[in-house]
């Protein structure tokens, strides 16, 4: 991850927190005895940032300063740049990727996807997910909708149904958020098990495309 980008998502993470604690800049400038434009270059990516300063910005906002430097949740500034980006023009070695908001309505999709269930994406893009999940895999996803709403996630398996049979997928989904802290939804990364997949390897060069195409940037949990 290059320099530049690890800038802005360090910058957005902290806004993020501090909004989220309801904090305001002046607060937290105070707190660490600091000058305010220098704070305002951090939280907007044009200032390099010492181990020191970042570990003396999480005690105060109260996370663990690795979760200032993680790419485990998306902050946008609205749905609509996600939902423009062409995610079909980024390589991403056949891996099925979906978003879908809150009430599980699915926004949009790749070809992977399509693909991976048989059906177009004309027939996905307004659906509700449950309709591609198994029935036994359905209460699952509430309780790991829940989870992903509070920031929490982490891999997980479901079966999707293709025709006649089901299949499991591995799936790493990010929380989207707003830089409020509203829970948007969830974009998810997801392939057959058996293609055993590295999906960190490839999670990661979609979302520096993903940054670079759009004005959306990164935080963590």
């Amino acid at each position: 991850m290059n320099a530049e980008l690890l800038a802005w998502q360090i910058g957005r993470n902290i806004r993020f927190y501090r909004n989220r604690f309801g904090l305001t800049q002046k607060e937290v400038c105070s707190r660490m005895k600091c000058d305010r434009r220098f704070y305002q270059r951090i939280e907007v990516g044009k200032a390099r940032t010492t181990v020191a300063t970042l570990n003396r910005i999480a005690d105060i906002l109260s996370v663990p300063v690795h979760d200032l430097m993680s790419v485990n949740k998306l902050v946008l500034d609205d749905e609509a740049s996600l939902l423009l980006f062409d995610w079909n023009h980024v390589d991403t070695e056949n891996t099925a990727i979906w978003y879908r908001n809150q009430q599980f309505e699915i926004l949009k999709v790749n070809n992977s996807f399509s693909d991976l269930i048989g059906v177009t994406s004309e027939k996905i893009v307004g659906q509700k997910l449950f309709q591609f999940l198994s029935a036994e895999n359905r209460d699952l996803s509430n309780i790991l909708a829940d989870c992903e709403s509070k920031g929490l996630t982490n891999f997980y398996f479901s079966y999707f149904k293709e025709k006649d049979h089901s299949f499991p997928l591995q799936i790493h989904p990010i929380p989207c958020f707003k830089i409020n802290g509203e829970y948007l939804g969830s974009l998810s990364f997801a392939v057959p098990i058996r293609s055993n997949p590295k999906i960190q390897q490839l999670l990661i060069p979609f979302i520096q495309h993903l940054f670079h195409y759009s004005p959306i940037l990164m935080a963590s949990k």
